[in-house]
């Protein structure tokens, strides 16, 4: 499932139910630019706000969470980028203390050789 039918499923059922933008936004207490984001597949709610919505639209939520099943990929894979990411500075980090470390100790052994 893509962005697109999760988006067209929220509008959808907005509609149905009578709603403008802003009324849902005010019954989720979300902006209604939120919810043209959630409609235009720009945005995705906060998976918190799932149930709500599911209950204020007489969704199913099998049925969204189907819809959403592309949006909940999209995420994993991008903590997983982060992840790799964040594993690859700390290493680096690591290595720049180690290498200075070790220099540290070399010119402790030269000054300590000199004195003696």
């Amino acid at each position: 499932m893509d962005n697109v039918r999760f988006a067209q499923t929220i509008k959808n059922a907005r509609l149905k139910k009578g709603y403008t933008q802003s009324q849902l936004a005010d019954l989720l207490n979300v902006s209604n630019k939120t919810i043209s984001k959630w409609e235009t597949g720009r945005g995705y709610p906060d998976i918190t706000l799932l149930a709500k919505i599911t209950s204020i639209l007489k969704l199913d939520y099998e049925e969204l969470l189907q819809s959403n099943e592309y949006i909940i990929q999209k995420r994993k894979k991008k903590r997983k980028y982060i992840s790799i990411i964040c594993i690859v500075c700390l290493s680096f980090i690591l290595c720049l203390i180690g290498m200075y470390n070790v220099q540290k100790q070399q010119d402790y052994k030269r000054n300590y050789q000199n004195i003696i």
